[in-house]
């Protein structure tokens, strides 16, 4: 039987998730065209930095919040209430940080995971976002997004202690 805790990480992550993925059409980091080397190179990193890593992720937490409250919540004072949410929301937010890392990677070697307009394939055209076409050719070179990524990842791992 899950905490309530964790049965509040589990709606929260569920969520987040669901709000990431609806962006990644956009990447199209699971283009199945694997034939090229750039795709096949998004790919790979997707798999292991949306899928794989996030679910780790989650089962660490899991684990991390079977120990907190079990009193029933009727019992629970306000500080408690707001220790055991926060507990369980809080982690929650290091799927923003998986995807925030996804683009850092992506925007520090854009030309591994994409082609530009002038060398896109004609297979590929319509079908492939570009580096121009998703921005990627700024001076920012993932910078921003590793350091969200590692503010979410903070967050995220300190919220299970508040519970």
């Amino acid at each position: 039987m899950m905490t309530i805790t964790q049965g509040i990480f589990v709606v929260f992550f569920a969520i987040f998730w669901g709000a990431v993925f609806s962006v990644q059409g956009r990447w199209m980091m699971f283009q199945p065209l694997l034939q090229f080397p750039h795709v096949r190179h998004r790919v790979v990193l997707s798999l292991f930095v949306v899928n794989v890593a996030p679910i780790l992720f989650f089962a660490w937490t899991f684990f991390r919040l079977k120990d907190t409250v079990t009193t029933s919540p009727s019992a629970w004072g306000c500080w408690e209430t707001a220790g055991q949410i926060s507990a369980g929301v809080l982690p929650a937010f290091a799927i923003f940080g998986f995807y925030r890392l996804w683009m850092g990677i992506v925007e520090f070697a854009p030309t591994f995971f994409y082609q530009t307009e002038g060398e896109q394939t004609p297979t590929l055209k319509c079908i492939d976002p570009t580096i121009e076409k998703l921005h990627l050719d700024h001076c920012f070179k993932g910078w921003w997004n590793l350091l969200f990524a590692v503010i979410y990842f903070v967050v995220a791992i300190v919220g299970p202690y508040l519970g």
